[in-house]
């Protein structure tokens, strides 16, 4: 386990907390816009980034919120009755 003043370890999280692109930009070692880049177009992330954010992701059990997506470009995709 990191020391507590080792500021590259990811900060320990509830259980109950969802891991977020900045959790995985922070272990990883990358901004969070190049993680989110990754996530859309891996292609255009290469080299040891890119390995980098696949191994932070699978680490950290990362899955994508859609939902929250859609209320950050204001749009959401479901049915109102």
């Amino acid at each position: 386990m990191a020391s507590p003043t080792d500021k590259s370890a990811p900060r320990l999280r509830r259980k109950t907390d969802s891991v977020t692109m900045q959790d995985v930009a922070r272990l990883a070692g990358c901004a969070t816009s190049t993680v989110s880049l990754f996530l859309r177009k891996p292609d255009l992330v290469k080299g040891k980034t890119g390995a980098k954010i696949t191994a932070a992701i699978e680490r950290l059990g990362y899955v994508p919120n859609m939902m929250a997506g859609g209320w950050r470009r204001r749009r959401r995709r479901g049915w109102s009755v």
